[in-house]
């Protein structure tokens, strides 16, 4: 509805004191969409064949985006993207993270201790940050609000597609396990565990679920005990 971008429009000019012309709007836009694509390009470095960067490193990467202004940090992340293909090939079980979000790399830290690499998430502060350009670029209200309602689902959407939305991650980034993390008083995702788990089973792929977790982590010795079965049962034990 037209009438309701209109109102968005002048909710935030409002807010703001400030005019929101189309040709401001499409210059943040193309700015920000700039700085996704090189978080895209870094971050398949993770998830390709040969994989360079690591789950911390890329947390880190792309975690910054939401501090940095994007100009900077899309001039940054090409640079690093340069100097990553000469970084050495990492090996080990890759697993698709999904659950709570994540502000801190401990969780990633320690698959990376373990030899393993988180090549992907569904969480706010992981993949989600750069999935999707803004386009319509003759409504561009229209193109944020689109953007923002079509990106990777985390919650508050059906079932069924949250579990589409994990086998898809899954393929896209061949991970071989999956890691469900819940934090204290988030048990959204409990609800969708048993769906998910029978088409993990399906896939053959194993998962693990910690609920219940604390920030920073209280139980650091259990989850790392944990991942290291997981992992070593991927090995065939060895």
């Amino acid at each position: 509805n037209i009438n309701v971008y209109c109102k968005f429009r002048a909710d935030v000019e409002k807010w703001t004191c400030q005019e929101i012309s189309d040709e401001r709007l499409q210059t943040a836009i193309d700015i920000y969409n700039e700085d996704r694509a090189a978080m895209r390009a870094f971050d398949a470095l993770r998830r390709g064949s040969e994989v360079r960067v690591s789950g911390t490193e890329a947390m880190i990467v792309l975690g910054a985006s939401l501090f940095m202004d994007k100009k900077e940090h899309a001039s940054l992340v090409r640079e690093l993207i340069t100097a990553a293909a000469e970084w050495p090939i990492l090996h080990g079980p890759r697993v698709f993270l999904t659950g709570s979000d994540q502000d801190l790399t401990e969780l990633y830290d320690i698959v990376g201790e373990l030899g393993g690499i988180i090549v992907m998430e569904d969480h706010n502060f992981g993949a989600r940050i750069y999935e999707n350009d803004v386009t319509y670029r003759a409504d561009p209200i229209r193109g944020l609000v689109d953007r923002y309602i079509y990106r990777m689902p985390t919650g508050k959407v059906s079932i069924a597609r949250r579990v589409e939305t994990v086998r898809k991650c899954i393929t896209d980034s061949a991970a071989e396990a999956v890691v469900m993390y819940l934090k204290v008083n988030d048990i959204g995702a409990s609800w969708e565990y048993p769906h998910i788990k029978h088409m993990l089973d399906e896939m053959k792929i194993p998962i693990i679920k910690f609920y219940d977790q604390e920030t920073p982590m209280s139980n650091a010795y259990e989850v790392r005990t944990a991942i290291g079965t997981l992992f070593n049962q991927l090995k065939g034990g060895k």
